[in-house]
């Protein structure tokens, strides 16, 4: 076990929300509250709707927490806050006033899209439970360069070089073990890593500064729901929609797959809309027709992980999307919770130690 020492920030920001204030403060009404209803619940007996304070919903605590040198580092939240939240904020505002945007402020939503769709506890657990199908292959392929190096510097007589991860420009959180005797010839080379918060988070900067450059590079829109309809939205928003000539589904869409089509909502009264590859089928400000917006409405919910945020009590989504009761589960997730940070950052010390 690392016997580094903890040094605490006075402004640490370990209360992390994978839903901001200021996205949610548009379902707020002008409150600090904002209607919830829950997909989990331990009894039958909690309200369908519960009017939530915009601080403390929608977070948990050391989501994006790292471990530096020993020491936690809050350094990804300020990332998300400075380069991807705010400018983020701004465009948003002209969204719902009506102002004019320019092409800078449609990249600026697509990053955000991005942001929202692989920052939240959802996203985390697919990309750690889809680490067992590539991680392997990544591993393989430090280690085949690291062998050649080695041999390399053996040859030319030279010391032993740092092994790194030299494929990829943001290196992958791993750990070396060598085991050579002083004047073999052979030795044991073993490079290993973390499928966890960790892995998770060099993921999520590997997407957020590589791979959404294919956002930004899709034509989007904005589009309204029909009168008397206001767009929900949830604590996984991002909805990634793959359709399927036979008329079936999922929402398994990539942000380049051809046809995908990507939808964020922005507030009651807007939502971002792109196909990946064509022209938006409807021009900004557009009200969609009603088929078409509750289809979009179901799909929200139904891409929901735990909770779905509305600017009232809507007794539509309890039908559409009952809620699990269990007690047990909501004891375990709460549990896991609780253990989360104390786990994750054991599991990373000790692969460094």
């Amino acid at each position: 076990m690392s016997t580094a020492h903890m040094v605490a920030d006075p402004i640490f920001s370990f209360r992390n929300h994978y839903v901001p204030e200021h996205y949610l403060k548009r379902w707020s009404g002008g409150t600090p509250r904002v209607w919830t209803y829950r997909l989990l619940v331990p009894h039958e007996h909690v309200q369908l709707w519960k009017n939530y304070s915009l601080e403390s919903i929608g977070r948990r605590n050391h989501l994006y927490t790292r471990i530096r040198e020993g020491n936690e580092s809050d350094e990804l939240e300020r990332w998300f806050s400075t380069n991807f939240e705010c400018p983020a904020n701004l465009i948003i505002e002209k969204v719902v006033t009506g102002e004019p945007l320019v092409p800078d402020d449609w990249r600026t939503l697509a990053r955000f899209v991005a942001l929202q769709d692989v920052r939240t506890p959802a996203r985390m657990t697919e990309i750690i439970e889809s680490a067992r199908d590539y991680l392997p292959a990544m591993l393989k392929e430090v280690l085949e360069g690291a062998v050649e190096d080695i041999r390399a510097a053996k040859d030319k007589d030279l010391p032993l070089p740092v092994i790194q991860d030299k494929p990829r420009a943001i290196p992958l959180p791993m750990a070396v073990r060598t085991e050579i005797e002083p004047g073999a010839e052979t030795g044991t080379l073993r490079i290993e890593t973390v499928a966890g918060r960790g892995y998770w988070l060099y993921a999520v900067e590997v997407l957020l500064t590589q791979t959404v450059k294919l956002l930004e590079s899709h034509r989007w829109t904005v589009v309204r729901p029909p009168v008397g309809m206001k767009w929900l939205t949830s604590d996984n928003p991002v909805v990634k929609l793959n359709f399927y000539s036979n008329g079936s589904f999922d929402l398994g869409g990539g942000w380049g797959n051809p046809g995908s089509e990507i939808l964020l909502p922005l507030s009651p009264e807007y939502l971002l809309y792109t196909q990946v590859g064509k022209r938006p089928r409807f021009a900004r400000g557009d009200r969609l027709p009603e088929p078409l917006a509750s289809q979009i409405q179901g799909l929200i919910i139904k891409n929901a992980h735990r909770y779905i945020f509305s600017d009232q009590i809507d007794p539509a989504v309890p039908n559409a999307r009952p809620r699990v009761v269990s007690k047990e589960m909501v004891r375990m997730e709460d549990l896991g919770w609780a253990e989360f940070h104390g786990a994750q950052t054991k599991a990373e010390q000790e692969l460094h130690d």
